[in-house]
């Protein structure tokens, strides 16, 4: 699967999601956010689709340090991001790392990790598309 998608960036609500490289989509929080919704959360998968392919773009996140998920959206979340090839998150904040260990469990420890800069994060996603 090596399509590739016109649209390279996207302002969202609460995000922007931007291609980074060939295969990798970055989907970095505004840093006001503290509560995601299950409507921004479907907001941000689709800015996600548009600049990314499923399957094909692998996907780095930087949410806002307190950003946290209501039940639904955690749900989707869990859904959605086992789509992509591989998935790396930069978490500061304990409450963010726990719920993250419980969707990385769910998604797959293969396919996800957790990092706490994005340096690292972005290294590991290099190093995994390269394989």
């Amino acid at each position: 699967m090596n399509k590739k998608t016109t649209t390279t960036s996207i302002k969202t609500s609460t995000a922007t999601v931007e291609r980074i490289h060939e295969k990798i989509v970055l989907l970095r929080y505004d840093k006001k956010i503290e509560l995601e919704t299950l409507e921004t959360v479907q907001e941000n998968l689709t800015a996600l689709y548009e600049v990314g392919n499923i399957g094909y773009h692998s996907c780095l996140i930087i949410p806002s340090r307190y950003a946290l998920p209501t039940i639904e959206g955690r749900k989707l979340i869990e859904k959605e991001l086992s789509k992509f090839p591989y998935v790396a998150v930069v978490l500061t904040g304990l409450a963010q790392k726990i719920l993250m260990n419980f969707v990385m469990s769910v998604i797959g420890k293969t396919k996800m990790r957790i990092f706490s800069n994005e340096e690292s994060a972005m290294a590991w996603l290099l190093e995994k598309i390269q394989d």
